[in-house]
């Protein structure tokens, strides 16, 4: 067997993490791969030597003393060296030189011998060689042992490890005790003077399939199957910052069959003592390492942010991560290569994630982490405003809007008037109601907009309100009727606010008029902005009005489009869009081609395996539909999202919640769809948000602490709240507002109060 053994414990090395370099002067692939030990051609002769040892200055900070018995111990040294030499050759009958010796030929050989024998680590991190410089003598580290060795040892002249032991080994006492005794002193210059002139240009690298080709001992030469490939230059070496051994380093690449690497010394003809092989082999496949970085703690609305980037692969890269949000051993998301996941907490509690990584490999790890969330935020339900008002047919029980008015909540919503309107004979009154503070605790007065007829199933306000243009508009009907409640005439209404807040509003404008008894307007469902034009559609009568300026003049006449009960329209990616149910269980998505509405695409399919039920939503996010609907197959919440804008294909529904009713309303919170509903067993009204804008992954539904919006609680007689529009967003957060009407004792009388519901 070669020789595996270190021949020095060494440590330490300071890698230059370099590929291997061809040695350029004279180190190609032709040279040959066995080397012999040969000597160190250096032209100076002992007579030069020593006179330029005569010249040197005392170093910096080594007394005169000092130097001078260090140089005549080196002169000394050196004059018993040549005269052994020239009487070794007088025995053996050659004829005494006439000249100086060389110092080439007062060197032995280029480094050799076990103190000149590098140890070889390699390093699976990186297919790393590396090896330390050994050249006994060579005190400077300079490739060379010469005079200049002196000074270092003179500086450190006097110096011992402490212990009675060697210098630690990658130490400059290390590099300095020539005898390696453990202390610095005049027995240090007899490695000057043995190997002065011995020289290292390069390190060769050498390598072998098997371990009979490295050579035995440092100076025995290579085997049979030794391949050269390559050198790596001396000038690359480096130095611990400290100071200390110098090191050198290349890298290889590992394969699936076994390869030997040794190292030699080259001073540029030959080359020196080998250093220890090495085994260099494809290591086993390593699994990931799965590490997951989070806050100990956060509160409500808390926006955790579960970090996984800090995973790792040792032999390779993390391909996958997963995620398991409920520590239900389920991974209900997977983010790809993205190593993070956000979250949002709307209720406190004590909350656990997982993430599992897969590597290249395909080997799994997981991680865990755990977060307190405190409760700060929350659900809040204040009453604006309140009233006592006779029941007149339907009551005040029609759609309440909420709108995000400059950072504050605006709501529009149908009224008792204190006074029956003398034209419309209408007893109740659209109105807008502004807060003075972001959350809604203090209300600034009503402002009236306009009166409707006597309210009815139809004709009592069911409008709806959006933000066009960056301020308030709402969109409603009335009729005029006479003293006898014959209809005289009936309207559809458009009016905008002068300013973000609704402060001030600017007149009526009236859309369009059916006159007569038999053209009464069915309330409108839906007002948004289209192309910079605010949009009115009625999904029940199938009316759809796009108006051609943002202030609501110049409005064309309405046109019919093909809606149904239950239809959702809006802008999507600056296009009208709206869903419709078909055949009581499937989905349509629905798309303009162009801004005005004129022509639409050809229906999409958004489900067929799923048995859809009533009020199916759609969203736009960030130019791509979203259907919000309720799966009577499997009684659960769902959302779907397409992967364009035209609805062509869609990505697999995601499960809100499987306790949901049929009921449900949703919008835009924080760029984030946001959804409320009833539980169907706890009848609570319970909230959920997503943790992304595409609608990939929820968060956790939560109970909404309020008055019940969603239905009658109890017989008509007694009481009944409204149905809001949609979930809306102030400030970065829900809310949504009701009317909530109470039979009182006095006859045919009714309290009615407006809630305001917002988590902040």
């Amino acid at each position: 067997m070669g020789r595996s053994a270190n021949v020095h414990s060494f440590s330490g090395i300071l890698p230059c993490a370099l590929a291997l370099a061809l040695y350029a002067a004279g180190c190609s692939g032709s040279m040959p791969a066995t080397d012999s030990v040969g000597r160190a051609a250096v032209p100076a002769n002992l007579t030069q030597t020593l006179s330029q040892l005569d010249a040197m200055p005392c170093p910096k900070g080594v007394s005169a003393e000092t130097w001078a018995e260090l140089t005549d111990a080196l002169r000394d040294t050196l004059r018993a060296k040549a005269e052994g030499s020239r009487q070794k050759a007088v025995k053996v009958g050659a004829a005494p030189r006439a000249r100086p010796k060389t110092a080439a030929e007062l060197a032995l050989m280029p480094p050799h011998g076990d103190a000149a024998a590098s140890t070889l680590v390699y390093s699976a991190a990186g297919a790393l060689l590396n090896w330390g410089y050994f050249n006994p003598g060579d005190y400077d580290q300079n490739g060379v042992v010469g005079l200049s060795d002196l000074v270092p040892l003179a500086v450190h002249f006097g110096e011992s490890s402490g212990t009675g032991s060697l210098f630690p080994e990658n130490s400059i006492g290390a590099v300095l005790d020539g005898d390696g005794n453990g202390e610095l002193n005049l027995a240090d210059i007899i490695a000057i003077a043995v190997n002065f002139g011995v020289k290292v240009e390069a390190y060769r690298v050498f390598t072998a399939g098997n371990a009979s080709a490295c050579p035995a001992l440092p100076d025995d030469p290579n085997g049979v199957g030794a391949v050269f490939i390559g050198a790596v230059a001396f000038g690359t070496g480096e130095e611990p910052p400290g100071g200390g051994r110098k090191g050198f380093s290349c890298q290889v690449v590992p394969t699936a069959t076994t390869q030997y690497y040794w190292v030699r010394p080259f001073d540029g003809e030959t080359g020196g003592a080998a250093s220890n092989y090495v085994v260099v082999e494809l290591p086993p496949k390593q699994g990931p390492i799965a590490q997951l970085a989070y806050p100990p703690s956060a509160e409500t609305l808390a926006h955790i942010v579960w970090n996984a980037s800090v995973s790792f692969d040792p032999d390779g890269v993390i391909r996958r991560y997963e995620w398991d949000f409920n520590n239900d051993g389920v991974y209900e998301y997977d983010s790809g290569d993205v190593p993070t996941a956000d979250f949002y907490y709307y209720a406190p509690g004590d909350y656990t994630c997982t993430v599992r990584v897969t590597d290249n490999d395909f080997n799994t790890a997981t991680a865990s982490g755990s977060v307190t969330v405190t409760e700060k935020a929350r659900w809040h339900d204040t009453v604006v405003e309140g009233c006592v008002a006779p029941a007149t047919g339907s009551p005040a029980l029609a759609a309440v809007s909420v709108l995000d008015a400059g950072g504050v909540p605006g709501v529009v919503y149908n009224w008792p008037r204190d006074e029956v309107d003398p034209v419309t004979h209408g007893a109740y009154g659209v109105r807008y109601v502004r807060g003075l503070d972001a959350h809604g605790l203090a209300w600034a007065e009503p402002v009236f907009l306009g009166g409707c007829g006597p309210p009815s199933a139809l004709e009592g306000f069911q409008g709806a309100a959006a933000i066009v243009d960056g301020n308030p508009a709402v969109a409603y009907t009335y009729s005029q009727r006479d003293d006898f409640g014959t209809v005289l005439d009936s309207f559809l209404v458009y009016q905008a606010a002068l300013d973000p807040a609704g402060a001030s509003w600017a007149s009526q404008v009236v859309v369009d008029s059916l006159g007569g008894p038999s053209g009464s307007y069915a309330p409108p469902t839906t007002l948004c902005f289209v192309a910079g034009r605010p949009v009115i559609a009625n999904l029940t009568s199938g009316y759809y009005v796009l108006g051609y300026v943002p202030a609501g003049g110049n409005w064309p006449h309405p046109w019919d489009i093909s809606f149904s009960s239950g239809d959702w329209l809006t802008s999507v990616a600056s296009l009208p869009a709206y869903v419709t149910r078909v055949n009581e269980s499937d989905i349509l998505y629905m798309r303009a081609i162009d801004q005005n509405a004129l022509q639409w695409a050809e229906p999409m399919l958004v489900d067929s395996f799923e048995q859809v039920g009533d009020y199916p939503r759609l969203l736009d996010l960030s130019g791509l539909p979203a259907v919000l609907y309720f799966d009577d197959s499997s009684d659960s919440l769902r959302c779907r999202t397409a992967t364009d804008s035209d609805g062509t294909q869609w990505h697999e529904p995601v499960v809100i919640d499987v306790r949901a009713n049929g009921f449900q309303i949703s919008g835009l919170v924080d760029g984030r769809p946001a959804v409320m509903y009833k539980d169907r067993i706890s009848r609570k009204l319970r909230f959920a948000a997503a943790n992304d804008s595409s609608g990939a992954r929820w968060g956790f539904p939560v109970d909404v602490p309020a008055v019940d919006p969603t239905e009658a609680d109890g017989a008509y007689t007694s009481e009944r709240q409204t149905a809001p529009r949609q979930v809306c967003d102030v400030a970065g957060l829900p809310a949504l507002a009701f009317v909530h009407q109470e039979l009182v004792p006095a006859p045919g009388t009714y309290a009615y109060e407006l809630h305001y519901l917002a988590y902040y």
